[in-house]
């Protein structure tokens, strides 16, 4: 196997953990959204409740976030797709012209998107994270404040 070949798939291997890992998130971030509302579905609204809706609006965010990372992951690859379908179908004298000319084309079309990408990606995560410790930080506070017999 080349360098080539090894450092390829060693990028989809990447990129497949990346959107899972995102996808996983994305699901916790739903999967605590519910949970919230499944706890507070019966009681009245407390002091202690505004803590959990921090939480929720984090995960809400966080569930924004992934999504519009996936968005920009896909138009990404769009636009590599295009640009190989179209150097794909030219002979070898256009494809020398062809990437001189798109080459930077789509270096100047694709960075942007990636850039994006990227922090929606870490919004996604630290979201997350930062909706977690809400969430636990509720968990305590109810814990102090509310006898065991009412729960």
């Amino acid at each position: 196997m080349t360098d080539a070949e090894q450092q390829y798939k060693i990028s989809e291997t990447i990129r497949n953990a990346q959107i899972k890992y995102i996808y996983y998130v994305m699901a916790l971030n739903v999967a605590g959204i519910v949970f919230a509302i499944q706890q507070t579905s019966n009681s009245n609204l407390e002091n202690h409740h505004i803590i959990l809706a921090g939480a929720v609006l984090l995960w809400s965010i966080g569930l924004v976030s992934g999504l519009y990372y996936v968005n920009k992951f896909i138009i990404t690859l769009k636009k590599n797709y295009a640009y190989f379908s179209e150097r794909g179908r030219l002979n070898e004298i256009e494809k020398a012209t062809f990437e001189k000319v798109l080459n930077k084309a789509l270096a100047d079309a694709v960075k942007p998107l990636v850039k994006k990408s990227e922090i929606a990606y870490k919004a996604a995560l630290y979201l997350f994270y930062c909706g977690s410790l809400c969430f636990l930080a509720w968990h305590i506070v109810r814990m102090i404040n509310v006898p065991i017999d009412s729960l």
